[in-house]
């Protein structure tokens, strides 16, 4: 998570300035062929295309099921049907997104050989009680001796470095999840905040760096009651699942969804992964080494307590089976009036996906989560298209696929972008708009990008005046503008807040209030439009 901004007296004052400069935009500044288009975004219009896309024909609209097909048929002849020009690949409204099912290999084993005095043991582990493979794994069969590399972290900013005086190369590493004090709010690794530093993908890529071979995580057990293989993220396999599972008297009734990931996105990992049982940690340390002093010392102390693990060698093979699977972007535009400014682009984007059904075939309708984002997109888009005097930079509508299967829809844009990110002056989100409080909308990107806030906030003042949250600051990560902040492309996250019918079969049109909605589209709508408008060489960062 981006931490705020910290501002110096010269960006204090250049900010007073650019927030000085937008005193004036007013409802009465809007010309009134936008005004008449944004009271053209109706709360009634709204619901109906929610209506639809959380009925059961989009049975929930989870990726690559035929629901999302329906969905992504009934999006697209509405764009069609308003005029919008196609935006995606050959002329059409896609973006193909590649994706893959991924599933466990029939050859994934991890077997442990122990020198015992001038006896060979050979301990197998058993796939998913011992251990399990984390899914962003590379495909590898490797044997090596092992080394223990406490948190497996390199931090030269903290003056902390797990691998310092240990050779782990060509060996595999056998590391601790998390990171030194997770729980002590004044850690050097941003308090109890996971920092970048603690996560599985940070801690492959600096073994390799280190030369190893292989990595195998287990829980730390200072802060962890539940030491399994299954706590470590990226280690759930349906199919394992589905296996034991065969024999209950509801396994017909079950769904076992396929996990998830973007063809060729290995994030640069190249060693195999895989999660183990804090008990097979013991075995790797011996009976003379417990784990948790050994985390308590360097918890205490700040320091790195590694060493090579004595008479052990372990082969791991990590291996999976991909299946493709049918995902797309849905892009469309209005191209922009100015015939220099309309190769910039401004982004209003909302994700389409949903998570399909329970094991019961109950739908999952996904109302609020998310077709009340995707209705506002869709009613923006017309609203644009239907101006007579188009906005001086082109404005990009872009319904993501597949956000709840990992925010993939927008990490791929964002890596095969339509238009350079360089020239993408903003990106407005919208994930679920249409419930809770009528007069409050949550909002985050105060923080992380002032300016584009205060276009934002000064148009709520003068125009729909919602009381703005920024309570959820905490899932800067769980939508699709966090791909487009990684980037550093100024954005802003609109969102109604929580509720207890998120990611349930009770998520219904019936509970969507029309005029929340209506009013965070009309916000949205006057914000584009200001935002495309804005003088030439204007930075929102």
């Amino acid at each position: 998570m981006k931490k705020p901004k910290n501002l110096t007296t010269k960006s204090l004052f250049s900010l007073a300035f650019f927030l000085l400069s937008l005193v004036s935009t007013s409802t009465a500044d809007f010309p009134e062929e936008v005004l008449k288009a944004k009271n053209s975004i109706t709360g009634k219009m709204l619901v109906s295309h929610i209506d639809f896309l959380a009925s059961k024909y989009c049975r929930g609209r989870d990726t690559g099921d035929i629901g999302m097909e329906v969905a992504t048929k009934y999006i697209t002849s509405v764009l069609q049907g308003a005029g919008l020009v196609p935006a995606g690949e050959y002329g059409s409204y896609f973006q193909n997104v590649r994706l893959q099912k991924v599933s466990l290999g029939d050859d994934v084993e991890l077997e442990i050989e122990e020198d015992s005095g001038g006896t060979e043991l050979i301990k197998r582990a058993s796939l998913e009680w011992d251990f399990l493979p984390v899914i962003i794994s590379a495909e590898r069969e490797v044997t090596a001796r092992v080394v223990f590399a406490g948190y497996g972290i390199t931090a030269p900013e903290h003056n902390y470095d797990d691998y310092k005086n240990l050779n782990a190369r060509g060996k595999i590493v056998l590391v601790m999840r998390h990171e030194p004090r997770e729980n002590d709010s004044s850690s050097p690794f941003e308090g109890r905040r996971l920092s970048n530093h603690g996560t599985l993908l940070s801690k492959i890529l600096n073994a390799q760096k280190h030369g190893a071979v292989g990595i195998l995580f287990v829980t730390d057990p200072l802060n962890h009651k539940n030491l399994s293989p299954s706590a470590t993220g990226g280690t759930y396999w349906p199919s394992l699942r589905e296996e034991r599972m065969k024999e209950d008297e509801d396994f017909k009734y079950m769904k076992f969804s396929p996990r998830m990931r973007m063809v060729g996105d290995d994030f640069s990992v190249l060693i195999p992964a895989a999660a183990i049982d804090g008990k097979l940690a013991d075995y790797f340390l011996g009976e003379s080494v417990s784990l948790l002093k050994v985390q308590e010392e360097i918890d205490k102390n700040m320091k790195p307590n590694s060493f090579p693990v004595s008479n052990k060698e372990v082969y791991m093979n990590i291996c999976f089976r991909n299946e493709p699977v049918n995902a797309y972007n849905i892009v469309a535009k209005v191209t922009g009036s100015d015939p220099e400014l309309k190769e910039e682009v401004v982004i209003v984007g909302a994700h389409y996906d949903h998570v399909g059904k329970d094991n019961r075939g109950r739908v999952f309708s996904g109302a609020d989560d998310n077709a009340s984002g995707t209705a506002g997109v869709l009613e923006i888009a017309r609203a644009f298209q239907n101006l007579k005097e188009k906005p001086k930079r082109t404005v990009l509508f872009i319904l993501f696929t597949a956000e709840e299967k990992g925010l993939f829809g927008s990490k791929y844009y964002v890596e095969h972008p339509i238009f350079p990110l360089e020239k993408t002056a903003a990106v407005i989100n919208l994930d679920m708009i249409g419930r809770n409080d009528v007069e409050q909308i949550s909002l985050i990107g105060r923080y992380q990008y002032p300016k584009l806030f205060a276009i934002v906030d000064s148009i709520n003042k003068e125009s729909v005046n919602f009381d703005l949250n920024f309570a959820v600051e905490e899932f800067i990560r769980q939508s699709d503008h966090f791909p487009f902040m990684r980037k550093d492309v100024p954005t802003v996250f609109f969102n109604s807040g929580m509720h207890d019918q998120l990611h349930t079969p009770r998520d219904t049109v019936d509970l969507i209030i029309p005029e929340k909605a209506q009013k965070a589209a009309q916000l949205v709508f006057l914000s584009l439009w200001e935002i495309a408008n804005l003088q030439p060489g204007t930075s929102l960062k």
